[in-house]
Formats: C-alpha cells, sequence, structure tokens
C-alpha cells in the first residue's frame, strides 16, 4: 500500500480526483461545493510533502496560502450573509479585504527581515481570500442566466487589463525607486479605492433609507 501511495502518479493525480469527486458529490446541493478543490489539493501535498510547514520557506508559505484562502472565503461569506443588507455584506467585506490589503503592503515596503516579509505575503493572501470569491459571487449574482458566461469573460478581461497596467506601472516604480515605492504606491492606490467604496456604501445606504422611510 506504501508503495502505490509513494507512487507520483497517485499522488499527483488519482489521489487527489477521487477525494475531490468524493466532496463534491456529497456537497453538490451546497454553497460549500467548491471545497472540493481545496480538498483534492490537500490531499495532493499530504501525499508528497506530508503537510510540513517547518521551515517556513517562501515555497511552504504560498502552499499554506492555498489551503488558508478557501476558509477565509466561507469566513467572508458568512460575514456578508450577517450584514444588515446585501450591499452592506459586499462593502463590509470589500473594505475588509481592502484594509488588509493596506497593511500588506505597508508590511513589503517597510520590512527588512524575512519573518516581517512573509508577514506581509501570508497579508496579501488573506486580501485575496476576502475579496475574489465575493467579486465572482457579484458577476454571477448580477449577470442574467443567459449571459452568465459572457459576463464572467467580461470579469476577466477587465481584470487582466487591469493587471496588465498595474504590473506596468509597478515595474517601472521598482526599476526607478525601488521595491519600498512600489508598494508604498501599492498602499495609496488601495487607500483611494477604500475611500470609493466607503462613499459608495455611504451613497447607497442613505438611498435604501430614503425608499424605507
Amino acid at each position: 500500500m506504501q508503495d502505490l501511495l509513494d507512487n507520483p502518479a497517485v499522488q499527483a493525480g488519482i489521489a487527489p480526483l477521487v477525494v475531490a469527486l468524493i466532496i463534491a458529490l456529497l456537497l453538490a446541493r451546497t454553497p460549500a461545493a467548491w471545497l472540493a478543490i481545496a480538498a483534492g489539493y490537500a490531499t495532493m501535498l499530504a501525499l508528497s510533502t506530508g503537510l510540513s510547514f517547518s521551515p517556513l520557506t517562501a515555497s511552504r508559505t504560498v502552499t499554506l496560502l492555498g489551503l488558508l484562502a478557501p476558509l477565509v472565503g466561507m469566513a467572508a461569506a458568512a460575514l456578508e450573509r450577517r450584514a444588515p443588507g446585501r450591499a452592506a455584506g459586499i462593502a463590509l467585506s470589500l473594505a475588509a479585504g481592502l484594509a488588509v490589503l493596506i497593511v500588506s503592503d505597508v508590511v513589503l515596503a517597510t520590512g527588512q527581515q524575512i519573518a516581517v516579509i512573509m508577514l506581509g505575503i501570508a497579508l496579501w493572501g488573506l486580501h485575496l481570500g476576502l475579496t475574489q470569491g465575493l467579486l465572482a459571487a457579484m458577476v454571477a449574482d448580477s449577470a442574467p442566466e443567459a449571459l452568465r458566461g459572457s459576463a464572467f469573460g467580461m470579469f476577466h478581461f477587465a481584470v487582466g487589463l487591469a493587471t496588465l497596467l498595474a504590473s506596468l506601472l509597478a515595474g517601472a516604480l521598482w526599476q526607478g525607486y525601488g521595491p519600498a515605492l512600489t508598494f508604498a504606491a501599492g498602499a495609496v492606490f488601495s487607500a483611494v479605492a477604500l475611500a470609493g467604496l466607503l462613499c459608495w456604501a455611504a451613497h447607497r445606504a442613505r438611498k435604501e433609507y430614503r425608499l424605507t422611510s
């Protein structure tokens, strides 16, 4: 049995697929069905590395983020559902994600020791867990069912274009002024986005209050 589990094809292919299929079948009618992907990923890691995170290298940090991101996404979804009104829940989750991103950029801009840099990376992963699933859910909820595929295509096109422009700007800043200013600029852009989000949330809250009063 151990020889079978040590086979790379079993570790990286067969076992994760079987586990993911079982979890997908068990959770098929629930919002948590996507956890099947995380279960398959965790199975691959458990068989190939034993889920050892000591010492905490850069690759192991990324692995840990990959395992924790689904849990963060579930917590963000629960937070959104508890908020008074869907718009308030969305704004609360996105604001939390942007606040974490600002802290991450500040940590990465000022950190010198490897432990501090790892903390900045972990906070960046937390930001992704708080926001990315929510953004996809917003697209799915907003688009008509017949146009949902097109909506996701436009969404990912916009994200890709924004990522390209941001990468070009970050590359220019990094080359001309160094990493500290690059991450500081990221913190400034994130703060502007957070301010805009809070203004939108306040305007939406006032509008809903006028409609209900």
